[in-house]
């Protein structure tokens, strides 16, 4: 027969030790989705074009780049390009803010299924976004 005292003491150590655990997990857990946060946001401030002079090509961020690549659209003599690098842009700043609020969720530990969905997606549209303006000035043109 199991002495009942000691398994109300085991179970109240046990739960203890999930609750510190618990404790222990979730504040990585934030510490990670604070600092990616952080870094998503600094990232769209950060310039887009860094190579071309001032004068010519004003310094656009992320956060600016898709609308001022769309108001210049009448400008330039390819409109097409700049049409869709305005919304490539777009796309990759909307990514950006959701997953801000992707990370806000899950800081409250109270992300599902949909919200892991929705972080998968968005990583890998971010990851081709980064991606496709890189393998595009490494091409040559002609």
């Amino acid at each position: 027969m199991p002495d009942t005292k000691t398994t109300v003491e085991f179970d109240q150590w046990r739960r203890g030790v999930e609750r510190r655990f618990f404790a222990l997990e979730s504040f990585l857990i934030r510490s990670l989705v604070f600092a990616a946060c952080g870094l998503i946001a600094i990232g769209c401030m950060l310039p887009v074009y860094s190579d071309f002079d001032e004068d010519i090509v004003p310094t656009m961020r992320l956060a600016t780049a898709p609308f001022a690549a769309l108001s210049s659209a009448d400008q330039v003599d390819d409109r097409s390009y700049a049409v869709v690098a305005g919304i490539g842009l777009l796309g990759l700043l909307t990514c950006a803010v959701v997953a801000l609020g992707v990370g806000a969720a899950q800081c409250g530990r109270n992300a599902g299924r949909p919200t892991l969905r929705t972080a998968k997606v968005v990583f890998w549209l971010m990851l081709v976004g980064s991606l496709v303006p890189l393998l595009a000035r490494t091409t040559p043109s002609g």
